[in-house]
C-alpha cells in the first residue's frame, strides 16, 4: 500500500525487480492487478500502466475474504456454500458410516467459513445454505437418492451434553467470533489494528459509545452483536470512563438497571457513564422528576452500595469474563451459553461416555430420540412413500 505519487510507484517497481533478481523468481505483471482509490479513471489507468498491471476493481477477495466499497450481500458469500459442495465430491460418502459423516461434517465442512465469519456477520440466507449442505451430507451422504431428515437442524447443532450431536451452529459461532473482537477492543492494545480502529471510530476510546451508522460492514456487525457481550462481561471500575452506570455489570452480579428498574425508568440519561455520576467525592444521578417515598428508599439503597466505590483517576476500567473459569473471554464459553444457556442434560452424557464406536453412539442417540429412519417413524410423521409395516405377535 503506497500513495499515488510517481516516485512511490517507481520505488515499488524497483523493489519488485530487486525481488526478482535476488530470488530468481519471475513476477507475471500481466496477471497481477493494482487497485487505486481516490483518483479518477484516467489517473487509475495511468498508474496501472506504470506498473504494467491490470487495473483491478471491487468486488475483490483478499486472503479469501470478499472486500468491497459497497455493502456485501448474500451473493458475495455464496462461494462458501459452493466451496462446501466441491469438498463433497472427492469424498463420495457412499461408504461412510454415520460416525464418519459426523466427523467430516465438523472437521471439514464446518471449518470452511470460520475465517470469513471472524470478520463479517453473514446473512441468515448464507447460514441456511451452508446448513442445507451439511444436513444433506449427514443424512444421505453423497448419494443422490432421497432420505428424510429425521431431526431439526437446531437439535443436531446442540452440544452433545445438551441433547445434540455437537455439530457447530454456524450462525451462533459467527456471533461469538465477532464478540471476541469486542473483547479485544475493550481490553485495549498497542497493536496497529487497534490504533486504526480507535482513530477511525472511537474518538473517546469507548466502543459502546461509538457510532454505527455510516461505518464499515465489519464495524456494523460488531454493533449488532454487542448485546451478547453483556452476558458475561464484569467491569472493574478504574476511573469509570468506559463503564456505563446503568447498563454494565460493575456493582454486584447484575446491572443496576436490573437491580433498580424503577430508578432506571426515571433516569435522565440511560447511557450515562460511571465517571459522569461521580463529582467532588459524591454520587449524583439526574432523574426526570422528584422521587416518591418508595423510590427514595430505592435511591438510598443504591447510595449504600455506592459508598464503598472509589474511582481512581487515570486508571483504565478493566473487564473480566464471568462465563469462563479463567476470567478471560473464550469463544467456547459464549457459544455454550448461547446454544442452551449452559444447562446440561445428564442423561445425554451417558451415550457419549460409553466405550463404543461412534456410529453405534449415533445409532443409540437416534434410537433414544426416535430419530431412526424406519417405517414406523416415517408413518408417524406422515412422510412415508409407499412404506409397508410388518407386525408380529406371539401365539
Amino acid at each position: 500500500m503506497i500513495d499515488g505519487s510517481d516516485q512511490c510507484i517507481l520505488n515499488l517497481k524497483l523493489i519488485l525487480y530487486y525481488f526478482e533478481w535476488l530470488s530468481g523468481l519471475k513476477i507475471n505483471f500481466h496477471k497481477s492487478e493494482v487497485f487505486v482509490f481516490g483518483a479518477d479513471q484516467s489517473e487509475k489507468e495511468r498508474m496501472a500502466n506504470m506498473l504494467n498491471c491490470k487495473l483491478g476493481c471491487l468486488l475483490m477477495k483478499y486472503l479469501g475474504i470478499p472486500l468491497s466499497d459497497n455493502r456485501l450481500g448474500s451473493l458475495a458469500f455464496a462461494g462458501l456454500k459452493e466451496k462446501m459442495g466441491r469438498r463433497l465430491d472427492p469424498w463420495k460418502g457412499k461408504h461412510l458410516s454415520s460416525g464418519g459423516k459426523l466427523v467430516l461434517t465438523n472437521a471439514c465442512l464446518t471449518s470452511l467459513p470460520i475465517f470469513t465469519m471472524g470478520f463479517y456477520l453473514l446473512p441468515k440466507s448464507s447460514h441456511g445454505g451452508m446448513d442445507s449442505v451439511r444436513g444433506k451430507f449427514f443424512w444421505q451422504g453423497a448419494r443422490e437418492e432421497f432420505k428424510y431428515h429425521m431431526a431439526k437442524w437446531d437439535t443436531l447443532s446442540r452440544p452433545k451434553d445438551q441433547g445434540g450431536l455437537g455439530i457447530i451452529n454456524t450462525q451462533i459461532m459467527n456471533e461469538c467470533l465477532l464478540v471476541k473482537w469486542i473483547w479485544k477492543i475493550t481490553k485495549g492494545s498497542n497493536d496497529t489494528w487497534y490504533k486504526l480502529l480507535e482513530a477511525k471510530y472511537m474518538s473517546d476510546g469507548n466502543f459502546f459509545s461509538s457510532k454505527c451508522k455510516g461505518t464499515s460492514q465489519f464495524w456494523q456487525g460488531l454493533h449488532k452483536v454487542k448485546h451478547l457481550f453483556k452476558w458475561g462481561a464484569m467491569h472493574k471500575v478504574g476511573d469509570g470512563s468506559l463503564t456505563f452506570f446503568w447498563g454494565d455489570t460493575w456493582l454486584g452480579q447484575l446491572p443496576l438497571k436490573t437491580l433498580f428498574p424503577e430508578l432506571f425508568r426515571l433516569c435522565e440519561d440511560p447511557t450515562v457513564l460511571v465517571s459522569d455520576c461521580f463529582a467532588n467525592g459524591d454520587w449524583c444521578v439526574n432523574f426526570r422528576r422528584s422521587l416518591t417515598p418508595r423510590e427514595n428508599v430505592n435511591w438510598k439503597e443504591l447510595l449504600s452500595l455506592l459508598q464503598n466505590v472509589v474511582l481512581v483517576q487515570d486508571s483504565r476500567d478493566n473487564v473480566t469474563w464471568a462465563l469462563d473459569g479463567s476470567k478471560s473471554f473464550t469463544t467456547k464459553s459464549l457459544y455454550r451459553f448461547l446454544t442452551h444457556r449452559g444447562v446440561c442434560i445428564p442423561a445425554s452424557e451417558d451415550v457419549w461416555k460409553s466405550k463404543l464406536p461412534l456410529k453405534i453412539k449415533i445409532f443409540m442417540w437416534q434410537l433414544k430420540h426416535n430419530k431412526l429412519q424406519v417405517a414406523a417413524s416415517l408413518k408417524k410423521k406422515r412422510l412415508e412413500r409407499g412404506c409397508s409395516l410388518l407386525f408380529m405377535r406371539q401365539g
